[in-house]
């Protein structure tokens, strides 16, 4: 769960927790569809879900700290 600067949090699912670990760690959408058995475009798809709830623009904002939270 990632907490916005108003008070409202943002509630990610365990997949998406799990893949914005990799995302931390530097991982690529290929690495981390590799490491857990996914397809590529399942893990775009989670990336994707975690900026529309989290209001960025990017992932790495998330793993930054940066937008609107």
């Amino acid at each position: 769960m990632i907490q916005q600067q108003e008070g409202d949090s943002v509630l990610l699912s365990k997949r998406e927790e799990e893949i914005l670990g990799y995302i931390s760690k530097g991982l690529t959408s290929k690495d981390i569809a590799s490491v857990l058995y996914l397809s590529k475009n399942t893990v775009d798809t989670h990336r994707r879900n975690m900026i529309r709830k989290s209001q960025v623009r990017r992932c790495t904002e998330l793993v930054r700290g940066e937008g609107d939270f």
